[in-house]
């Protein structure tokens, strides 16, 4: 994942949208993977008089359930595993 940085001195708001996914875990046949994707989407607010910054933002997992078929894989469920605000 990206590291975050606020913009420059004179830009009101940043937004930042990090992906990151993980190995996929197969079944014992090698039909059926899943992937773990967390999704982080932070924003930065600079102060009215530019003191200072405030960050907020959303964290939150899925898992997706892909399937082969054939030589193709195909999404079959999405599963939210965990949120949070930050």
């Amino acid at each position: 994942m990206r590291s975050w940085r606020p913009g420059p001195a004179g830009a009101p708001r940043a937004t930042r949208i990090g992906l990151a996914d993980t190995f996929p875990v197969f079944d014992v046949a090698g039909r059926t993977a899943i992937i773990t994707v967390e999704h982080d989407v932070g924003t930065w607010h600079r102060d009215a008089d530019g003191s200072g910054a405030r960050r907020s933002g959303e964290m939150f997992g899925v898992a997706h359930v892909y399937r082969k078929r054939g030589k193709r894989w195909n999404l079959i469920a999405t599963e939210e595993l965990y949120s949070g605000l930050y």
